[in-house]
């Protein structure tokens, strides 16, 4: 027996259904009505229904707020940035922006706002609000850690150049922009972007220790080859490298630490390590250890190891 096409869409929308996508299927009003009295469907939001026994989270909420707000508007803000897999930022409520006046429901923030065409992408049919109309609508509201962790995921990952974020940004106008922009600039002068969301805590942990400044990215000799050091003090030949188990994890990738370690210790460099985990549960071994390496004789910096924060929206490092 054939599934009636309102069961079809529904299951193709975790469970979701608009009054529209009822009526074209065939379901008059009084057919609606009885379903919404009898319990088999429950009102999510106005003209959307969730059939009875559908499992619901956060993405099926986000589906329903997309439902509702159709083709006049997207996810925006932190949901937006959730969505897009940005760093450091988790979202609780779902946040809808149109340019219609949108009747604000239970869990959700309705702003009212013009979008263009290219500020709309959509990820797994859902309509969100792009990288950069994410990133600029938060610039007002995130702190300085928050938004570089964020431009350096849009650099790592090769979502944008510094080049073309800075043109990007010289031409949007909004609350939070000049900062935003300021950071970009700061950016491209301070060298290269991280290569994961650690290495990024490593760097913001060893800002606040008030440690000599280091370079990142160095390329070093050694071994007969041209090895790259995460975080270094050529000085003091002494090296910070930041392991994230997916790249260092594998027989492989094991035997070639080591053999780089050997090759950068007959250099005369001291390699320390950092994991995600020592950064989040005991930086400050980590801060004894870079400073005793760095000056044996006496205390390097005063300044208080950085705390790190792992907001929801983050999984892991590579």
């Amino acid at each position: 027996m054939a599934r009636k096409g309102w069961v079809v869409v529904a299951e193709s929308q975790r469970g979701l259904l608009t009054r529209r996508q009822a009526r074209q299927e065939g379901l008059s009003p009084s057919a609606i009505k009885r379903r919404l009295g009898s319990g088999q469907w429950v009102r999510v939001l106005p003209g959307v229904y969730r059939i009875a026994g559908a499992p619901v989270d956060f993405v099926q909420t986000l589906r329903a707020a997309a439902l509702y707000v159709g083709r006049s508007g997207a996810i925006c803000g932190r949901a937006a940035a959730l969505l897009h897999g940005f760093p450091r930022i988790g979202a609780e409520r779902v946040e809808l922006a149109s340019h219609r006046n949108l009747r604000c429901a239970q869990g959700i923030d309705v702003h009212k706002t013009r979008l263009s065409r290219s500020d709309i992408v959509f990820l797994d049919g859902v309509p969100v609000t792009s990288e950069l109309r994410t990133l600029v609508d938060l610039a007002n509201s995130l702190d300085d850690d928050e938004l570089k962790a964020v431009l350096e995921h849009l650099l790592r990952t090769r979502r944008f150049s510094a080049e073309s974020l800075a043109k990007a940004l010289a031409r949007r106008r909004a609350p939070g922009i000049a900062r935003l922009r300021r950071l970009v600039a700061q950016n491209q002068t301070e060298g290269p972007a991280t290569e994961s969301e650690c290495e990024a805590l490593v760097r913001d942990s060893l800002e606040s220790w008030g440690l000599p400044k280091s370079t990142r990215q160095k390329p070093v000799r050694a071994g007969k080859r041209l090895r790259r050091l995460d975080f270094s003090w050529p000085a003091q030949r002494v090296a910070l490298e930041v392991d994230g188990f997916f790249w260092h994890s594998d027989p492989a990738a094991f035997e070639s630490d080591r053999i780089r370690r050997n090759a950068l210790a007959s250099e005369g460099w001291t390699l320390l390590h950092a994991t995600w985990r020592s950064v989040l549960d005991d930086p400050e071994t980590l801060f004894r250890q870079l400073s005793a390496a760095l000056s044996p004789a006496q205390e390097v910096g005063t300044g208080k190891p950085f705390r790190a924060r792992q907001s929801a929206g983050v999984r892991g490092f590579s």
